[in-house]
């Protein structure tokens, strides 16, 4: 399985990141819980109120898949019917720009253009009424001549816009982005990593860690941070920097590599981060729900 991807560039420490303190933060889970092993984290994460936890995103197989599998379908119904917006993982693989290859073997851009838009299609399809966005994993986070990488991730965003305007679009570098990417999706996920990098050796050299933005979002809610490693008596100062840091997404576990994702934390713990967040009204979701697999 794929894991979000925290490879990025050595970004400036001096901060243009908004003044104002962040309202409404939400928790966003990257929820790559495998359902058929475990029911009751899903059931757990379903039954959070949506006001506290706003987005969801699901990882069948590094993606959608091939074909539909019952266990996901009920788990991504019920929980786009309990009002969560639920995000659709897609690999693009840093758009082949460092040798990575698409299913097909290629490195070009353009196949995995090609390879994102099928992911897209196929998450639509195989999951219909349960999708309410896409969640673009493995960014490169470089700007490129003329901007040109960006560009790419600006092609992907627009293929799925034109589709589903009312669709939640996030881009995960895992770091600090230049500003050539502020319009390349809804969010941006600028970190990535564990408790030492985002606390202890924040604005040091090592790409991994937390940076500041060189720019100042025009959205106060743009940046989600994602921060594993997390034990239960550092949460409340974590969460506390997130919102100092104009996070208006996180997602906090106390789960380490290789795969933190792969379950919630402990009832305790995860009830102390819904309370650490302010919330924010759920949203309308323009579509009809659906009912769950049998």
């Amino acid at each position: 399985m794929v894991v979000l991807g925290a490879v990025g560039v050595g970004i400036a420490t001096r901060s243009h990141e908004p003044d104002v303190v962040v309202t409404n933060q939400q928790i966003a889970v990257p929820a790559y819980i495998p359902p058929e092993t475990e029911p009751d984290a899903w059931n757990r994460l379903i039954a959070a109120d949506s006001s506290k936890v706003g987005l969801v995103v699901a990882n069948v197989a590094s993606g959608p898949g091939e074909a539909v599998n019952v266990a996901w379908s009920d788990v991504l119904a019920r929980a786009h019917n309990s009002g969560k917006r639920v995000l659709g993982y897609v690999d693009t693989g840093y758009m082949g720009l460092s040798g990575q290859t698409t299913r097909q073997g290629s490195t070009k851009s353009a196949d995995w253009i090609a390879q994102i838009q099928q992911d897209i299609n196929a998450w639509y399809q195989l999951y219909p009424g349960m999708v309410d966005g896409i969640f673009f994993d493995r960014v490169d986070s470089t700007c490129g001549a003329d901007n040109e990488h960006a560009k790419l991730y600006v092609t992907a965003n627009q293929f799925e816009k034109r589709a589903h305007p009312d669709s939640v679009t996030v881009l995960n570098a895992g770091s600090a982005v230049p500003q050539c990417f502020e319009d390349a999706a809804d969010v941006l996920v600028t970190y990535e990593s564990d408790y030492a990098g985002y606390m202890v050796n924040a604005e040091q050299a090592d790409d991994h860690d937390y940076h500041s933005l060189t720019w100042t979002p025009k959205d106060p809610r743009k940046l989600w941070h994602i921060v594993y490693g997390v034990a239960p008596d550092q949460l409340d100062a974590v969460i506390a920097t997130s919102r100092d840091r104009h996070a208006g997404y996180v997602f906090i576990t106390d789960d380490v590599l290789p795969n933190p994702y792969d379950t919630l934390p402990g009832d305790a713990y995860w009830a102390r981060e819904q309370q650490s967040v302010n919330g924010a009204p759920a949203p309308s979701l323009a579509k009809v729900p659906v009912p769950a697999a049998s």
